[in-house]
């Protein structure tokens, strides 16, 4: 018989998961807006996120299964908002967007 799961833990392992994968959404948005040779910051950018953004995914769906939550994988996604949020700024502050 399986474990009961928490409905606070689910509802947190999910947002976490809609979190990651907004923000690999959003590092694929930039390369897509982006021209030139920031489309390879796009790109580098989206090569950060995407294992990051893997590795929360699968961490949330085994924190519902009441392991304890890795603290490194909150780090990883304060790195990979950081990182996006550097590329949009580069970005915009060079006028490469349409």
């Amino acid at each position: 018989m399986a474990s009961p799961v928490d409905p606070a833990a689910a509802r947190t392992a999910l947002a976490w998961q809609r979190t990651a994968l907004s923000i690999l959404a959003g590092a694929l948005f930039l390369v897509r807006l982006s021209e030139g040779w920031l489309r390879l910051v796009g790109l580098v950018t989206v090569l950060v996120v995407a294992p990051a953004t893997a590795w929360v995914v699968w961490g949330a769906r085994s924190d519902e299964r009441d392991n304890p939550p890795h603290p490194g994988r909150y780090a990883a996604v304060a790195a990979t908002s950081a990182a996006l949020g550097l590329a949009a700024l580069l970005m915009t502050l060079t006028g490469s967007f349409p």
